[in-house]
């Protein structure tokens, strides 16, 4: 996720690659909407608690409340938790919200604690993403769901930072950069993946895939792109998809 008012994020090392956290999407967002809208589609996104894994600000993680008795988050930026937590003041929710500082790796709930989880453009910035998916197969209830959304290695253009000469450098949507993996490897600092790749991830752990689909990009944050909105989006009911920003993907935890 992109914020250009943001300050740059924190590098991390995972796999042989510099990782960064990424921005919080911006609250009020299309994408918040629409990625949301796709997950709910495959899966209808309600129950008695869910786990929100990469709260950040809660941008995302705010619009769960209304869906779930009780929500919990897990952030490792302790200056987006803050954030969160007085939005949570703000709306009486800290009867229903329990948020915590710890990392996808290492959750600190007992097994089959949730019905379900959710991880929105998070696994592309673990350190080990097959480390945190083992983690929260462990912490879903069986028959649980697992919420996925991340960065989908067919969109011809990169939208996180690179790391050149030991530097951090925002990325201006540089094109087919995704395309070249090797490049992309050396210099992005998130994954991104095709759907083979997160069933190659979770289908070893014992996840079976309930659907997936994509997201095409909602071109709120270029001014023209207001007027190209329909038409693109509408792109999701053809081939054309596979093209999408991201890759939204639910998975079950079988009982």
């Amino acid at each position: 996720m992109t914020d250009e008012a943001a300050a740059a994020p924190e590098s991390l090392w995972g796999r042989g690659r510099a990782l960064s956290l990424g921005w919080p999407e911006p609250r009020g967002s299309i994408g918040i909407a629409r990625r949301l809208e796709l997950l709910d589609r495959l899966r209808p996104l309600h129950g008695a608690t869910v786990l929100d894994v990469g709260c950040g600000n809660g941008s995302y993680t705010e619009r769960l409340v209304d869906r779930y008795a009780r929500v919990t988050g897990v952030e490792i930026e302790p200056g987006r938790l803050d954030e969160f937590r007085s939005r949570i003041a703000e709306r009486d929710w800290a009867s229903r919200v329990t948020l915590r500082l710890e990392s996808a790796e290492h959750l600190s709930d007992a097994d089959a604690t949730y019905d379900a989880v959710v991880c929105i453009e998070t696994l592309e910035h673990v350190v080990d993403d097959e480390a945190a998916a083992r983690e929260i197969f462990r912490v879903l209830r069986p028959g649980g769901a697992f919420y996925v959304t991340v960065p989908n290695r067919g969109f011809p253009f990169e939208t996180h930072s690179f790391m050149v000469g030991g530097r951090e450098r925002r990325s201006k949507w540089y094109p087919f950069v995704p395309w070249i993996r090797p490049l992309h490897r050396r210099i992005s600092t998130a994954r991104n993946y095709r759907p083979a790749d997160l069933r190659r991830l979770l289908r070893p752990i014992g996840f079976v895939e309930v659907g997936t689909t994509f997201m095409m990009p909602p071109l709120e944050r270029w001014g023209p792109g207001r007027h190209l909105r329909g038409p693109v989006l509408a792109l999701e009911r053809t081939p054309l998809r596979h093209l999408g920003v991201s890759v939204v993907a639910v998975f079950e935890k079988r009982a």
